[in-house]
């Protein structure tokens, strides 16, 4: 008697999220809360400090990776240096994607099923990401897209409540502004670089979201191209510096501020023992 195959609940859940087509339609919503965490993360709530308050401390990697709106692209308007660089960049990675009816399962057959209420043929099947043929039909929802979402969404909630519990003293640039106050309540009752917390989250989220199979990246064939691949692939080293970066500025941050408050910050950090993450760091 043959064995019984093990049921693959994970199989299932990727299936009927790849072949639902309102399943699929719901990408369009979650791709705008993305881009909405994006901008909350990477957009200062005020402005700079003025030179004076930031005379004290030396500027940092992350200082320059955020300011600088490398985070937000390359190209990116908000950068005047790189703005020339954004036609350019569009072009290489949208200019790969063909459109539908250049795609195998389109070619053949140019009446969509959905419109012909004879045919018999199945709709398009999601491509192996390995091919080298790019088509739409390969864009779809996924659950580590999902996840990817949700987590660029809590994100940049943990980002607006640092915003908020700090207020104008919240900048990009490591800074004491005039009449600085220690904020010990709110997320920064819980570790003692929320705002941080919540940008880790936001970039593991991007990670989840554009890094797997049903992604633009990976399915658009972008990536099968030279070009493509050395405007993309400096993402993930990007991404570490980030992370190498935060890990510098926290402990140089928490040194100001014992300089500054003094025995009242020392309280506090005994009391808030963690940076990033309640029990682990």
């Amino acid at each position: 008697m043959a064995a019984e195959q093990p049921y693959h609940y994970q199989q299932e859940l990727d299936s009927s999220l790849e072949q639902n087509p309102y399943l699929r339609a719901l990408k369009i919503p979650l791709l705008l809360v993305f881009a909405l965490a994006a901008h909350v993360c990477s957009s200062p709530p005020v402005a700079p400090p003025s030179a004076a308050e930031r005379a004290p401390m030396r500027s940092t990697r992350l200082e320059f990776l955020l300011t600088r709106g490398v985070l937000t692209g390359l190209g990116s308007t908000t950068v005047p240096e790189l703005a020339p660089l954004q036609p350019f960049v569009l072009r290489t990675l949208f200019a790969p994607f063909p459109s539908w009816t250049s795609s195998p399962s389109s070619s053949s057959h140019p009446t969509s099923p959905s419109t012909s209420p004879k045919s018999t043929i199945p709709p398009p099947q999601p491509q192996p990401s390995t091919s080298m043929v790019a088509s739409p039909s390969n864009l779809r929802l996924t659950p580590i897209f999902v996840l990817g979402c949700a987590l660029a969404a809590l994100g940049a909630s943990i980002r607006l409540r640092a915003y908020r519990a700090l207020g104008a003293m919240f900048t990009f640039e490591m800074a004491i502004k005039r009449d600085h106050r220690l904020v010990t309540s709110g997320p920064y009752a819980w570790v003692r670089h929320p705002g941080y917390t919540g940008l880790v989250c936001f970039v593991v989220g991007a990670g989840c979201c554009h890094a797997f199979e049903g992604s633009y990246l990976r399915e658009s064939g972008v990536l099968c191209t030279p070009l493509g691949r050395a405007l993309v692939l400096p993402g993930p080293v990007l991404m570490l510096s980030v992370g190498a970066a935060l890990m510098m500025r926290m402990r140089r941050e928490d040194e100001a501020m014992r300089g500054v408050f003094g025995k009242e910050w020392e309280v506090w950090a005994r009391r808030v023992r963690w940076r990033l993450v309640p029990g682990v760091y």
